[in-house]
């Protein structure tokens, strides 16, 4: 049967090609991302408050790019300490976007050099905020005069890795305690 013989009714099928979808494939796809990139920016926007109420009590944030691999601040040749190191990010992106978009803390310094450091009811203000940091893994509340009391508010932070409580008015009980309930995490007393 030619194409002239062909009965009307039957059309030819068109061949989708490589690269072609239906409208509904596209749809979900884009809600796929959309869902993805809101959870994502709603992420860094905890992070970003978490990080402003942290420096707003005096403490100081330390983020994943000012480490070197064995998790130290990174050096210069002669051992100095690097300072000024921006994310990893173009600068037109970052002034476009935010540079919370492109770093991550790591680090929270709560201690003390001068003997006036945080005490238990600025560390269950500071909880929740701390537990919106899922990649801390190391905290220093050295020289604070947090005691067993205030440590009961660290209880839920898994990922740690290293907490610094010299100086503290923690008791060895209160570092068994947290120690059971942070089994990864190498406490200094």
């Amino acid at each position: 049967m030619t194409q002239s013989e062909r009965p009307l009714s039957e059309a030819p099928q068109r061949r989708r090609g490589w690269f072609q979808f239906s409208l509904r494939t596209l749809l979900l796809a884009m809600l796929a991302l959309c869902l993805a990139l809101g959870w994502f920016v709603q992420r860094v926007r905890r992070q970003q408050e978490a990080v402003s109420r942290i420096v707003g009590y005096g403490g100081d944030v330390t983020y994943d790019y000012q480490l070197d691999a064995s998790g130290e601040l990174r050096r210069d040749s002669s051992g100095n300490y690097l300072r000024g190191l921006e994310p990893p990010a173009p600068r037109w992106l970052r002034d476009l976007m935010g540079d919370h978009y492109f770093q991550t803390p790591v680090q929270v310094w709560l201690g003390s050099d001068e003997g006036v450091g945080f005490i238990d009811s600025e560390l269950a203000v500071l909880a929740g905020p701390l537990h919106s940091l899922p990649s801390l893994t190391a905290l220093d509340l050295a020289g604070s005069p947090i005691t067993d009391a205030g440590l009961a508010h660290l209880h839920g932070l898994t990922q740690l890795e290293q907490l610094d409580l010299r100086g503290t008015k923690v008791t060895d009980r209160g570092i068994q305690s947290l120690q059971q309930e942070l089994p990864r995490c190498k406490i200094t007393r």
